[in-house]
């Protein structure tokens, strides 16, 4: 995919979206969650390894529980949400702009200002699609923000990982989610049997 970046504002959505998408991605997190996440919710651990996501009241969240996954730095910065976050948090620092308090990912206006307020998952879902439609395999598809979490719990799945395991790193609270995405797991490997241990 080609982006052409012509202004700060351009290199801002840029570098967001890219720490959204990937974030999203790996984290499994539903999109209106993370949009209305605080900076003071990211915590490295020790050593800067990894990143630890703890959420504690969003939409989802409403019952005084916390949604808490980890994110390890991966080797590939292509892909490496760790990367991502701290390329987008070090353009807040190129800006003069602090981010200290308040919402992590955040929208622009049409002036292309900074907002001091929550990435709508309706926003985040129109700069996916924005995407997607650059790349020719997915020109007629529709790519999802839920597609994005699915994609998570699949890539779990096809890695072994336990029920409990997809289900905590998701933040769900039952097993019928986890068991839908392992249907969706057989049918991507093409495969009758399991690719997924349930114990």
């Amino acid at each position: 995919m080609n982006v052409h970046v012509r202004s700060s504002a351009q290199l801002f959505v840029l570098a967001r979206d890219q720490a959204f998408f990937k974030v999203q991605f790996f984290g499994g997190d539903r999109a209106g969650d993370l949009g209305r996440m605080k900076t003071k919710e990211i915590l490295y651990f020790p050593g800067k390894k990894a990143l630890l996501f703890n959420h504690t009241l969003t939409k989802s969240l409403l019952d005084g529980t916390s949604n808490v996954f980890a994110l390890k730095r991966d080797v590939d910065f292509s892909v490496c949400p760790v990367t991502a976050v701290e390329v987008y948090i070090s353009l807040y620092d190129l800006l003069k702009i602090s981010i200290r308090q308040g919402f992590l990912f955040r929208p622009l206006n049409p002036s292309g200002e900074i907002l001091p307020a929550p990435y709508e998952s309706a926003a985040a879902q129109a700069r996916l699609s924005t995407y997607v439609r650059q790349i020719p395999a997915f020109a007629n598809g529709n790519l999802t923000l839920h597609g994005l979490m699915s994609g998570c719990a699949i890539l779990l799945a096809m890695a072994g990982a336990k029920l409990d395991a997809i289900k905590d790193h998701v933040g769900w609270k039952s097993s019928s989610s986890a068991r839908h995405y392992r249907i969706g797991c057989l049918a991507l490997v093409g495969r009758r049997t399991p690719c997924l241990r349930w114990e």
